[in-house]
């Protein structure tokens, strides 16, 4: 029996599933990362217009707010949905450099962290298993 045409549907799913994939890392990670930075700075701007009874701005500030909160939403949403719809998919696993992948997400709230108000620290332990 000929499984070319087999192979070859199978290679085109598995191309289409690896591109939905790395769609969903870009909204995961690259999109709402920086969309709830946004939404962290226009809370300290908030307070910070409060203090200086500004109240012109105000308002600019609280869409500000309601907009990336709605945008973290749809991507959460969004994320969820795929993952229920996908949950039978075969997973690709791969190593990942994770104590980098931390230290770069967390990295602007590191810089933050003094206008916030607030102490971030980050402890890790790497443990190496060699066979």
């Amino acid at each position: 029996m000929d499984i070319t045409t087999y192979r070859t549907k199978l290679e085109v799913l598995n191309n289409h599933n690896n591109k939905k994939n790395s769609i969903l890392n870009i909204l995961a990670h690259d999109l709402a990362g920086p969309i709830g930075t946004i939404g962290n700075l226009s809370s300290l701007l908030e307070k910070e217009i409060k203090l200086l009874n500004s109240s012109s701005v105000d308002p600019y500030v609280s869409v500000i707010n309601r907009i990336t909160k709605s945008c973290i939403k749809l991507i959460r949403d969004f994320i969820d949905k795929e993952f229920m719809e996908s949950a039978n998919v075969h997973l690709i696993r791969s190593r990942v450099e994770l104590i980098h992948k931390i230290s770069t997400a967390t990295q602007d709230y590191f810089d933050m962290q003094e206008s916030l108000g607030v102490a971030f620290f980050t402890k890790m332990n790497v443990v190496f298993y060699v066979n």
